[in-house]
């Protein structure tokens, strides 16, 4: 099953602060980083439910998993099984 990623607007803002801020000290540093960040998300289409539960669940009444990128950025995100959307 393939799902449908969405990518919220504060998601987008995010990456691009981190992407402002490395490109300060290296743009291709930047640009590799900005590109990965979204493939990794895209890589979601597929399986998204293996990631692990992110500690924010437990305080929510949603199931909020997380991706770990270069071991120190969390995406975080839902998973909707109605109509396979993720929401980042």
């Amino acid at each position: 099953m393939t799902y449908q990623i969405e990518i919220s607007p504060t998601a987008i803002a995010d990456v691009e602060a981190i992407f402002l801020w490395i490109k300060q000290y290296s743009a291709d540093r930047a640009y590799r980083w900005v590109r990965g960040c979204y493939e990794i998300m895209l890589k979601l289409e597929k399986f998204p439910n293996r990631c692990a539960l992110a500690i924010e669940s437990q305080h929510m009444e949603l199931v909020v998993r997380q991706l770990l990128f270069e071991q120190q950025y969390r995406i975080l995100f839902t998973v909707q099984e109605a109509n396979t959307r993720l929401e980042l």
